[in-house]
């Protein structure tokens, strides 16, 4: 990390926040940090210029990584782990890996259509 670019204590705690809980959008990162998205939009945009951090579009979102932390697939399951109701899919099929689509339907409390759509999302993603 060089210093000089994380010289503005706010610039360095929104790159901290990224650090520590990676995937964030930027939404979240405002409504965390207690700023406006404008103010966030502004220090994201500089650090992605200068390498420090990097967006991956998932979606309608696009997620912040700390450029040097994990890798392409890091990324990709920090970004399917911020979602609710795919993170609840995972850790329901971790426990019941012979669970069939009505049982996960029934444990997740949501309609066919919208399981179906959120397993077809993380079989795309690996």
């Amino acid at each position: 990390m060089n210093e000089d670019l994380l010289a503005l204590e706010t610039r360095r705690k929104i790159y901290t926040l990224i650090e520590e809980k990676p995937g964030l959008h930027k939404r979240e990162i405002a409504r965390t940090m207690g700023m406006s998205l404008s103010t966030i939009d502004y220090h994201l945009h500089y650090m992605e210029k200068k390498g420090l951090v990097e967006a991956r579009t998932d979606g309608k979102y696009k997620r912040y990584f700390v450029k040097e932390k994990g890798g392409k697939e890091d990324r990709r399951i920090f970004s399917m782990l911020r979602q609710e109701v795919p993170r609840r899919i995972l850790l329901f099929l971790l426990a019941h890996p012979r669970a069939i689509h009505k049982e996960i339907c029934e444990h997740i409390g949501k309609a066919p259509s919208t399981i179906s759509f959120h397993m077809k999302k993380l079989v795309k993603e690996g």
